[in-house]
């Protein structure tokens, strides 16, 4: 058993944070999609905690890619709605402790407010094919992050906002849907499920992989609408004592 399929398989339960299993499954049928439609990039994550989300996105990660983490970290004074507590120290013992690859990580103590694509860019040496935004939980901050994130996606790459549906924090929908109706044609929804929303940047990738998953993904699955666009939305089975080898053949591994 490799380290991909030991964190999917019960080591993500060991990390303080939020990721719920049907998370876990989206994101790992997303990503091996992305390896058979052969798209490329890094990950990243604009508010990591203490990486249950970020250490599966780096564990996604093809040898050569490049994964990064921003964080206000011990600069807590600046957490205006107090969303997370970033920890840089655990953070680096939860990356080593599940067999990540610390020489292609970066971890960047900074306010998402003063970031920027270009900057998300040159960290990660090109396009992002998986970025997660999990920062602040604030309308403002919301849109701000969704900005800078949306800019950063590679050819076929996939942006992953957390809490939208999450009703302690309901300034998160107030901020990506003000995003998504001024920037129309910026991002697509792909598929709901797990406490994430998972967007892309063009209609035809979203398509793409709504008929892939459509095909082949987990879970029961239902056609909706978000700002007029189509979406998946999925229930998720908990697959007790199965759920490493669900990922396994997801992800297509060992092929």
């Amino acid at each position: 058993m490799d380290a991909l399929e030991r964190y999917t398989a019960k080591g993500h339960f060991e990390v303080e944070g939020w990721l719920w299993p049907g998370a876990v499954q989206l994101l790992t049928a997303l990503a091996g999609l992305q390896r058979e439609f052969g798209v490329r990039g890094g990950m990243g994550e604009i508010g990591v905690h203490h990486g249950r989300l970020f250490i599966l996105l780096h564990l996604l990660s093809a040898g050569d890619e490049r994964s990064a983490a921003w964080d206000l970290f011990e600069d807590q004074d600046q957490n205006v709605d107090a969303s997370g507590r970033g920890d840089y120290a655990r953070l680096q013992a939860n990356l080593k402790t599940h067999g990540c690859d610390l020489g292609r990580i970066e971890l960047i103590k900074a306010n998402s407010t003063a970031l920027d694509s270009g900057q998300v860019r040159a960290v990660l040496g090109g396009g992002a094919r998986l970025f997660s935004v999990d920062g602040g939980h604030t309308a403002p901050l919301t849109y701000g992050d969704l900005q800078t994130a949306s800019g950063t996606l590679a050819e076929g790459g996939i942006l992953i906002l957390d809490d939208f549906y999450n009703e302690q924090w309901p300034e998160v929908a107030e901020g990506a849907l003000r995003f998504l109706l001024d920037h129309p044609e910026t991002l697509f929804p792909v598929a709901i499920g797990g406490n994430k929303v998972c967007f892309t940047h063009s209609a035809t990738w979203a398509t793409r992989y709504q008929e892939a998953l459509s095909r082949s993904g987990p879970g029961a699955h239902k056609g909706a609408e978000l700002t007029g666009n189509p979406v998946l939305v999925f229930r998720f089975p908990q697959h007790r004592g199965g759920l490493g080898r669900l990922l396994r053949r997801l992800y297509r591994l060992g092929r």
